[in-house]
């Protein structure tokens, strides 16, 4: 019962709950990768402004 609250509580300020391994993630882009693929801009853009990120889901333009 508890998670459920504190998960609940965490959705209420705005938080999400996979906040860990999407920064993990980007940190280790940044130092391996020469791009990270993400649907979710929202962490990587914040913490690792340097960081290239492309959305595969957006259309290209082509």
């Amino acid at each position: 019962m508890r998670t459920a609250i504190d998960t609940n509580l965490l959705k209420t300020l705005g938080f999400p709950r996979h906040i860990l391994p999407d920064f993990l993630v980007a940190a280790h882009a940044l130092h391996r990768a020469d791009l990270l693929l993400t649907a979710d801009k929202g962490i990587p853009q914040r913490y690792f402004p340097t960081l290239r990120i492309s959305n595969p889901l957006e259309p290209t333009g082509d």
